[in-house]
């Protein structure tokens, strides 16, 4: 007999999951079209103009890239263990 409670919360953890990559898919997506994110700073708390962006946005976006990956691993994981799907031992 399948766990609906169990489906339920599967289903609310990769609704989650997909908010929150379609967040930080527009911000990516902004960054692209503007060349800033929005209210980004400098160090010294100075606005970073457009001239000063490439290292600081291909950072962001490689700790995003980085970040996302960690973020899949860990869905896959937690769901794994916690919902025992594909019969992994928790």
């Amino acid at each position: 007999m399948p766990d609906t409670n169990g489906s339920f919360q599967l289903s609310s953890l990769v609704a989650m999951g997909l908010a929150a990559a379609a967040l930080m898919a527009s911000e990516v997506l902004k960054a692209f079209a503007t060349g800033l994110v929005e209210g980004q700073r400098a160090l010294n708390g100075e606005a970073v103009t457009k001239r000063a962006t490439p290292a600081h946005f291909w950072a962001f976006v490689s700790m995003f890239g980085v970040g996302f990956v960690a973020f899949v691993w860990f869905a896959i994981h937690f769901a794994g263990y916690m919902f025992g799907l594909w019969n992994w031992p928790v």
